[in-house]
């Protein structure tokens, strides 16, 4: 998380914050509240006077809004927190309107601010500068791919693949080059790639991996767990 313009006066002003992460979004859920009124960027099918008589779709437009805040979600599958409330600034005002917040958006949040609320910015701003760990175990057949986050693990995939009767079926291989490509389609923002798993085929993988990308291998730390 980003600060970019912070105006306070006794505590009580505006902070405009970009949101870089699904950690930024989970901060925010417990900084905005009912009663707030925050200002972003959002996509709205704007009203006009001729509308009202035509019955077509008409197509979302930029707006930059102020939202008087009556509820906040934080949807964790699809990387979004969603405030809603009543538009006070910007058009339209007294509609409904919900402001879909993702990673990459700023807002902006006025209100009479807590401290405990000042201090989850500063933590948030803190955090964002520590090292991102991506969490991947792998099985006979199954693996699994997360990333640490504060509020727990965030999952980025998972594959099956068919048991292998011997150690050198060729199914093996197929399926470890799977997952070789979903950790290559995850941003490289990353800095440490922690492979886990009971038996021989974390080792397996591991070799493969080390053998087929020097930069994954760069990042790769290996632990043995129980099956």
């Amino acid at each position: 998380m980003k600060i970019l313009e912070e105006r306070l006066k006794r505590g009580e002003g505006e902070i405009k914050l970009l949101a870089e992460s699904l950690d930024d979004l989970w901060h925010l859920k417990y900084i905005v509240e009912p009663g707030d009124l925050v200002h972003a960027l959002t996509y709205r099918r704007m009203e006009e006077i001729s509308d009202k008589i035509r019955s077509e779709k008409r197509e979302k437009k930029p707006v930059y809004l102020g939202v008087r805040v009556e509820g906040v979600e934080l949807h964790r599958f699809s990387n979004r927190l969603r405030i809603h409330g009543v538009i006070e600034e910007g058009g339209e005002s007294g509609s409904y309107h919900t402001l879909n917040i993702e990673p990459g958006d700023n807002l902006k949040i006025t209100k009479l601010w807590r401290k405990d609320q000042l201090e989850r910015i500063k933590e948030a701003v803190e955090n964002s500068s520590r090292s991102s760990i991506l969490i991947l175990t792998i099985e006979e057949g199954y693996a699994s791919c997360g990333k640490l986050c504060e509020f727990g693990v965030e999952e980025l995939f998972t594959c099956t693949g068919s048991r292998r009767k011997r150690r050198d079926d060729s199914k093996g291989k197929d399926f470890f080059d799977e997952v070789m490509g979903h950790l290559r389609q995850i941003p490289a923002e990353f800095d440490l790639l922690v492979v886990a798993g009971p038996g021989f085929v974390k080792d397996e993988f591991v070799a493969r991996l080390r053998a087929q990308d020097q930069e994954l291998s760069s990042k790769l730390t290996v632990l043995d767990t129980q099956s």
